[in-house]
């Protein structure tokens, strides 16, 4: 089979039916994008895309990508995966983009595709060939740019069913909804304080559709996401939805042309209908749209002022407050409450994502000034993201030359050590697993056993379990050891390095004028 696959790039390269770079027109482009999902009906005319050709090879011998549309299956028996099997074993990418992350904690192919369906395969091969795996998408911090246009509510409760499968994976929607809460903030989405409650959601439910939310568990509740499918107005959200993630793709496809010779691009069916004849204009480094960056006086207390200086003109200021986010005083959330009223921006980027809760002493006291700072954000109304690259794209950077062990620990240790002392066995516990959360739904690929406190301690300690002898001071002590400082050097240069070369083509920052960025004061001698 491999051999045919071969064949099949070698005869498409010498009849000169593979797609090349093309000029990109953005007008030309979106229009197509749009025309496409204002048209697509997802309940009736998914068969035909699954039945249709879907996968094609585009570039020369220099630049190659294989864009595979692909069937989001969940058995394994499924022919598409022996096909899937063929043509990553036969191409031989340097990297793979998968439609969404997969935390692929061992090497089971049933055990992956159960859980993940096709990008959990395709997961599953990259880590059997070792290859480097990251996700186009997010679909947590697209939601996100759909405030503007259609509201809090009505952007939670015409997209929920795209956003977290609610009832997949649970017995009763309360269950569901709580899942999902958790797992979407942990990846940058947001949600307003009401929406943190079931009970709201499906108040919102009942008044846009005029029908009570059914359980899982009813014989009903599949007709009714049907029902939502099919909703005129969600679908024109839907619509949008679904084009802010095609132009996600495309700008992190182009971001990746310059540093491998050959992609393996996997992407649902529909996308790769919409998408198949523009890619070719992607396979071209993008321009750097910043042209310099000036800046202000330092300041203890106000932190950095930065004035950037884009193309035509355009201008942004960027207010960097240094935080510690191991103080949760009034002092630094005055501060904090002071330089957010007087600078008044329109944009918040916190260093990582985190979950809220019902007030902001309360967010303050769950995720510490991260979370205090992205609930006064959402109070506001104001946009929010957050800056450091995923811990997907930092462990691809690094995996070539540093062991999967010496990620894994410095990766921990980095996130348990920043976030202010510990005091009992159970904070440390729980911190372990609200970090790793925030690295698994933000694509770092766990292997089997690693998401798991025992084996954590286990690596630190040489010992497979708590009774070591070892008091919580010691493993504290062990796990700041176990980090490989070097690593983790150079990884807060990446973080910074990726935010000053990226952030400003990103489709969700390029209308914000004035951007407040909470950076630890860790980051502070690593600025430009």
């Amino acid at each position: 089979m491999p051999n045919k696959v071969l064949l099949y790039c070698l005869a498409m390269l010498l009849i000169g039916k593979l797609g090349v770079a093309q000029p990109c027109n953005p007008a030309v482009i979106q229009q197509h994008i749009t025309n496409f999902w204002d048209q697509y009906k997802r309940v009736d005319t998914v068969p035909a895309f699954y039945a249709a050709h879907s996968n094609r090879l585009f570039g020369s011998k220099d630049k190659q990508v294989f864009f595979m549309g692909t069937i989001h299956s969940t058995e394994i028996a499924f022919p598409l995966y022996r096909k899937i099997d063929s043509v990553v074993t036969a191409f031989k990418p340097g990297i793979i983009l998968v439609e969404n992350y997969a935390a692929i904690e061992d090497l089971d192919s049933a055990a992956a595709v159960a859980g993940y369906a096709d990008a959990g395969y395709v997961t599953y091969l990259a880590n059997i060939h070792k290859i480097t795996v990251k996700s186009w998408d997010n679909v947590a911090q697209v939601y996100n740019l759909l405030f503007p246009k259609y509201g809090y509510d009505s952007a939670l409760v015409m997209l929920l069913n795209s956003i977290g499968e609610m009832g997949v994976r649970a017995q009763s929607g309360e269950e569901a909804y709580a899942q999902f809460r958790y797992a979407f903030q942990m990846a940058g989405g947001l949600l307003t304080p009401a929406q943190l409650s079931f009970a709201y959601y499906q108040q919102l439910f009942e008044q846009y559709f005029g029908q009570a939310l059914l359980p899982p568990s009813d014989i009903g509740y599949a007709a009714q996401r049907l029902m939502v499918w099919k909703d005129t107005a969600r679908k024109r959200c839907d619509s949008w939805f679904t084009q802010l993630r095609d132009q996600r793709l495309l700008q992190v496809l182009q971001s990746e042309i310059p540093a491998y010779q050959k992609i393996y691009l996997q992407a649902g069916a529909a996308h790769f209908q919409a998408l198949q004849d523009i890619v070719p204009c992607y396979l071209k480094p993008a321009r750097q749209r910043v042209r310099s960056i000036r800046t202000g006086k330092k300041k203890q207390e106000q932190g950095i002022m930065v004035t950037v200086h884009a193309r035509r003109g355009k201008k942004q200021q960027l207010l960097i407050a240094f935080t510690n986010q191991r103080d949760s005083s009034s002092l630094q959330t005055a501060r904090i409450d002071q330089q957010i009223k007087q600078f008044a921006p329109d944009l918040v980027l916190t260093y990582c994502p985190a979950t809220i809760a019902g007030t902001a002493a309360e967010s303050l006291t769950q995720s510490g000034i991260t979370g205090y700072i992205r609930y006064q954000a959402i109070d506001r109304k104001t946009a929010l993201d957050q800056w450091q690259p995923s811990w997907g794209d930092v462990y691809a950077h690094f995996v070539d030359r540093y062991s999967n062990e010496e990620l894994y620990l410095t990766c921990f240790a980095m996130n348990l050590l920043q976030d202010g002392a510990i005091h009992t066995i159970g904070q440390f516990r729980d911190r372990f697993y609200n970090t790793g959360n925030n690295m698994r739904f933000t694509g770092y690929p766990f292997l089997a056993g690693q998401f798991n406190f025992d084996t954590f301690i286990g690596k630190i300690t040489r010992h497979e379990s708590l009774q070591s002898g070892y008091t919580l001071e010691e493993m504290v002590s062990l796990v700041r050891k176990k980090c490989n400082k070097t690593l983790e050097a150079e990884i807060r240069k990446f973080q910074v390095a990726q935010w000053f070369s990226r952030p400003y083509s990103r489709l969700q920052h390029v209308g914000q004028q004035k951007i407040f960025i909470q950076m630890d004061e860790v980051y502070r001698p690593l600025l430009p």
